[in-house]
């Protein structure tokens, strides 16, 4: 008999814990699970699910009559987010509710109330915690039967709680979708006006505060007139920080840091056409998109966030002790010196972290809550 999952998730748009929940949906066994996805937001992805899975977005983003239907919810007291995924359970009937983030605390209580199994997929760690409410936190942890950690170290964490049941699920990559387009690569380094002699790091992710955002003006400025060139590739957050970074990167005529925004056909060409993969985050579980340039033969030169320290090895790139931008100017200087590493370790650090190896583990994991 099938195990039926729904699967909880804030948008299904192309972040690191919606892409490694769009893995799950393409490659688990439909003989062994089905699966319906119920989802905040409508994402890009949302729209690209398979005809076979069972979908639903929040009222908030549906028709008028929903969301009329969720003011009424609220007028009357009634949380519509627990509402709706115990209306989708009555008809689905779920052998497990699995959410993908924390980030819909509403989940768990409402699995509890009808006495459904509940797993939450920790991806965050310490900082994210800091914008849930500490009862919504708590009822989390309560109300889950099994806490699922993205990396050793947020398990490590969650253990701290005293849950009975923490598991391991390390966050993974479809290496089989990681095909640049060489002509491709060499269209985006002329369109960017890149010279065979620049080294070009690339850096993935939001623009945001903890992905180090405001340490790339520093590194920019330090670089300016050399031979190197630094590509964000990640969509901007629309604040106060975009707009301030992107300003005075203009007014210092920062031609060496190029802001790509948020891209999807051509992601991994921008991989494909860099020297090296540049980690400035103050803070991570385990990086996909290090992971990404990993299985690319890309070198990365990283501060000692997630689990870099214990990815890279001689030969795969630096790590920085510390989070000083002045220290990580330094590691880039020597290593764009000495730019040697070992592709093929590189490829075989990542080859773990892949779809092929890890699926079977999560097979196992979703069967044994």
């Amino acid at each position: 008999m099938k195990k039926k999952v729904l699967l909880i998730t804030p948008s299904l748009d192309r972040t690191g814990s919606e892409m490694l929940l769009w893995y799950l949906i393409n490659n688990l066994d439909p003989q062994r699970f089905e699966l319906y996805v119920f989802s905040l937001r409508k994402g890009e992805l949302y729209r690209q699910l398979p005809e076979r899975i069972g979908k639903s977005a929040a009222y908030r983003v549906g028709k008028w009559y929903h969301k009329i239907f969720r003011g009424l919810l609220k007028l009357f007291g009634t949380e519509p987010i627990g509402y709706q995924l115990k209306q989708i359970q009555k008809s689905f009937k779920a052998d497990l509710w699995y959410a993908n983030t924390i980030l819909i605390p509403q989940a768990p209580p409402a699995a509890k109330a009808i006495g459904v199994k509940m797993a939450t997929h920790f991806h965050e760690f310490m900082y994210a915690y800091g914008f849930i409410k500490s009862a919504a936190f708590k009822a989390i942890v309560e109300h889950s039967d099994a806490l699922v950690g993205c990396s050793p170290l947020v398990c490590e964490r969650l253990k701290a709680l005293g849950h009975p049941k923490v598991l391991l699920q390390n966050s993974f990559i479809d290496a089989q979708k990681i095909k640049p387009d060489a002509q491709r690569v060499e269209a985006l380094r002329q369109q960017h006006g890149l010279a065979e002699t620049d080294f070009v790091w690339l850096i993935s992710g939001s623009m945001a505060y903890m992905k180090g955002l405001d340490m790339v003006l520093a590194i920019a400025e330090h670089f300016k007139g050399q031979a190197v060139k630094i590509i964000w590739v990640g969509g901007d957050l629309h604040n106060g920080l975009d707009y301030y970074v992107k300003t005075v990167a203009t007014k210092q005529n920062g031609q060496n840091l190029i802001f790509t925004g948020a891209i999807a056909a051509d992601y991994y060409n921008y991989f494909a056409l860099a020297d090296a993969y540049l980690s400035l985050s103050r803070e991570e579980c385990l990086s996909l998109a290090m992971l990404e340039a990993a299985s690319l033969g890309k070198p990365i030169v990283s501060f000692d966030t997630g689990i870099a320290k214990a990815f890279v090895k001689e030969g795969m790139g630096l790590v920085v002790d510390s989070f000083n931008v002045a220290d990580m100017i330094k590691a880039m200087e020597a290593f764009r010196q000495n730019p040697s590493h070992n592709a093929q370790l590189l490829k075989d650090a990542a080859a773990v972290y892949t779809v092929e190896q890890q699926l079977p583990h999560f097979e196992q994991l979703l069967e044994s809550i």
